[in-house]
């Protein structure tokens, strides 16, 4: 169970992380141009 809960915590915080890096390049990619 606890292994359960720990692979739910690490897959959110990856989805987090992506979308930030997402937001970011979006942010540079426009400010660039």
């Amino acid at each position: 169970m606890l292994s359960i809960d720990f692979s739910l915590l690490a897959y959110g915080s990856i989805l987090n992380l992506t979308r930030h890096v997402f937001v970011i390049a979006k942010i540079v990619s426009k400010s660039e141009s």
